[in-house]
């Protein structure tokens, strides 16, 4: 699997932070799930680790590539991006959407939630984690190809405030609900990009993800 680990200055941590978790005017948008079961495109793929709970979101570029969410793109995704963009070698090409989803704490019998693809065509994702917590992200071994697949985990990042990972939008993932923590809140970018298949050669990994 292909993907960069990395952090975000305190700086602009923890102002968004304070604005998504600390602000009771916030608005967040109530779903039902994290992610839709998709039985004839395999952009999702249900298994027996697998189950859904609802999720807050708040979508602040759309898949039309609109900005529908104006405060949110300037006070809260754009200094994130902007650092992330200076300090590593990204092609930026064009955003395909960008949202940011809130979980709470729920003692769930499932590991995590339904492993998927945002998109179906090629692209990149990074998420942002805005505060610590317990709910890791999922990574599987399988890359999206329109079939069905039996998935394999190879491996998962913990949410640390500040941290991001960025890796090839086609590789399956899955968020997870925190068993201990109150809140877990995630930024999600997904853009396309000329990145080079091999971030290795790209990018200095941080191994530590824990």
């Amino acid at each position: 699997m292909t993907f960069l680990i990395g952090q975000v200055p305190s700086n602009i941590s923890e102002p968004t932070k304070a604005r998504l978790l600390h602000n009771p005017y916030w608005p967040w948008y109530l779903q039902s799930e994290t992610t839709s079961y998709d039985t004839e495109f395999n952009t999702s793929i249900k298994d027996s680790l697998s189950g859904e709970d609802i999720q807050f979101q708040h979508t602040v570029i759309d898949t039309l590539g609109s900005i529908v969410s104006p405060t949110a793109y300037e006070r809260i995704t754009e200094p994130i991006w902007k650092w992330i963009v200076a300090n590593n070698d990204i092609e930026f090409g064009q955003f395909r959407r960008i949202k940011i989803n809130l979980l709470t704490r729920k003692e769930t019998k499932h590991l995590y939630h339904t492993p998927h693809v945002d998109f179906d065509q090629p692209h990149w994702t990074i998420l942002y984690y805005v505060n610590d917590s317990d709910g890791a992200t999922y990574f599987f071994k399988n890359k999206y190809d329109g079939t069905p697949q039996k998935l394999e985990i190879q491996e998962k990042v913990e949410p640390r405030q500040g941290r991001f990972v960025l890796f090839d939008g086609l590789q399956y993932h899955a968020s997870s609900n925190p068993q201990y923590n109150e809140k877990r809140c995630v930024v999600n970018f997904n853009f396309t990009s000329s990145i080079s298949e091999n971030l290795s050669t790209t990018f200095a990994e941080n191994p530590e993800i824990s």
